[in-house]
């Protein structure tokens, strides 16, 4: 697959430090190529094995075109000298454009028609603060993501699907909270993060629309150190 990638960064004060982005990302056209094989064995032998090249070619070969969402972002940044940095920057995946198709080019309007009806549009925000003290470094931030479904999405299992797994999981919002702290020495680096999750969940095990669904909070707390040497 490929994409396109285009961003700026403007700086409206000649004098000022402060910084405006702006970036767009198309969506990543994919062609996808799907292997799969079927194989029934009995006591007499195999009654029928489709890794047979010469026998079945690629009769189980499916090739689907793929587009992944749009994406928008902008995003302002101000410094204090050499001392503070502060970031900004709001994001949206337009998840309800994502759209499917088969490998001639026809539209899959089964799949995407889903999609819109159940996918939307999400949002995220960050916020950075980094502050130095000499070769010393503190920094905090902040990631708020609302979820990618509608709030009354449900998995819908078609009549000739082979799938045995009926439960299925919307994410809601999502909020990162990290703090850290830094040394820059002239050989020896070090960078310590702790970070603290929380995501809000709707459960369901089965797809039924009208069920009532379980309200699921996920915490994690997570630490991440790096140290360096430079020679």
């Amino acid at each position: 697959g490929f994409g396109i990638k285009l961003g700026t960064i403007i700086r409206p004060f000649k004098y000022s430090p402060f910084k405006v982005g702006l970036a767009v990302h198309t969506p990543t056209w994919y062609n996808l190529s799907s292997y799969s094989y079927a194989d029934i064995q009995g006591p007499y032998g195999d009654f029928y094995d489709t890794r047979d090249y010469e026998l079945y070619g690629d009769e189980l070969c499916t090739q689907t075109r793929f587009n992944s969402p749009w994406r928008f972002s902008a995003s302002a940044s101000y410094t204090i000298g050499a001392v503070f940095a502060f970031n900004a920057e709001y994001e949206y995946t337009d998840y309800a454009s994502t759209q499917l198709f088969y490998s001639d080019g026809v539209e899959n309007t089964v799949m995407n028609e889903h999609t819109e009806e159940n996918f939307t549009g999400q949002h995220t925000l960050r916020f950075g603060v980094e502050k130095t003290f000499g070769s010393f470094y503190t920094r905090f931030g902040y990631n708020y993501q609302t979820g990618g479904y509608k709030d009354d999405a449900y998995k819908a299992i078609p009549i000739n699907s082979v799938q045995t797994n009926t439960d299925y999981t919307n994410i809601k919002s999502t909020q990162n909270f990290t703090c850290g702290i830094g040394f820059r020495g002239d050989a020896f680096y070090l960078d310590a993060a702790l970070l603290y999750s929380t995501q809000k969940a709707d459960f369901y095990p089965f797809d039924d629309p009208e069920l009532q669904a379980a309200q699921l909070t996920r915490n994690l707390v997570k630490g991440m150190m790096t140290v360096g040497l430079r020679f």
